[in-house]
């Protein structure tokens, strides 16, 4: 991102992955992700994050 320094975008990045995981944390736990679609949801993420592709 223009005009962010490293630790700004680190600091940036943490705050969004954090934000993602806490939400999904959050969707199962109050039922809004169905069990059987958690696990998939956070593959997904992890992939986004990893910058990798899903299997």
């Amino acid at each position: 991102m223009p005009g962010l320094g490293d630790n700004e975008r680190r600091e940036l990045f943490a705050e969004v992955t954090w934000s993602a995981v806490h939400g999904i944390a959050v969707l199962a736990d109050s039922g809004r992700i169905p069990a059987a679609g958690q696990e998939q949801r956070l593959d997904f993420l992890v992939t986004q994050v990893a910058g990798t592709s899903a299997s």
